[in-house]
């Protein structure tokens, strides 16, 4: 199954829901996909940046560590250069990262995430939505497992039946 989920790296909520991620990815390696979309809110000063980068990571195959880098080390967003998050998420060119970072030209996949969360209506992040089923709000570990589960047996992940 698929979970897909619109970030923003500067997002402390997403911060928060990045570790739940993590320990179901753990948990359900061979049941769970992830597709991050890129949603940086305009209210984040980094986040735009960040995404920038993330996408640059993703060239050179890393693209999961730089999330995890990012979202380890969040309280540190405009204090340390976009090269020293390059560097502890081992990423071979750090000047090339910086430089996607603070390029103004628009990234495809940013513009696409924007566009396709403005349409489906995502009012912020992380919005997250399992095999079409969204979520109102973030779920809980608890949550999540419940619904990755009754996918997996088949099952409807929520009660249909109320309003």
């Amino acid at each position: 199954m698929t979970i897909v989920q619109f970030v923003d790296l500067e997002c402390p909520a997403c911060r928060a829901f990045h570790v739940t991620l993590e320990e179901l990815l753990r948990t359900h390696p061979q049941d769970v996909s992830l597709l991050y979309v890129a949603y940086p809110l305009p209210i984040h000063r980094f986040a735009l940046g960040a995404a920038r980068a993330a996408e640059c990571a993703h060239r050179y195959g890393r693209f999961r560590e730089w999330v995890d880098v990012v979202y380890d080390k969040q309280d540190s967003l405009g204090l340390k250069s976009w090269g020293a998050y390059a560097k502890e998420a081992g990423l071979p060119d750090t000047a090339t990262i910086s430089a996607c970072a603070t390029d103004p030209t628009p990234v495809g996949r940013i513009e696409g995430g924007l566009a396709l969360g403005k349409k489906i209506h995502v009012m912020g992040t992380p919005t997250v939505i399992v095999n079409g089923w969204r979520f109102q709000y973030p779920p809980t570990k608890e949550e999540l497992t419940n619904v990755v589960e009754a996918i997996a047996k088949g099952r409807v992940p929520f009660d249909t039946t109320t309003h």
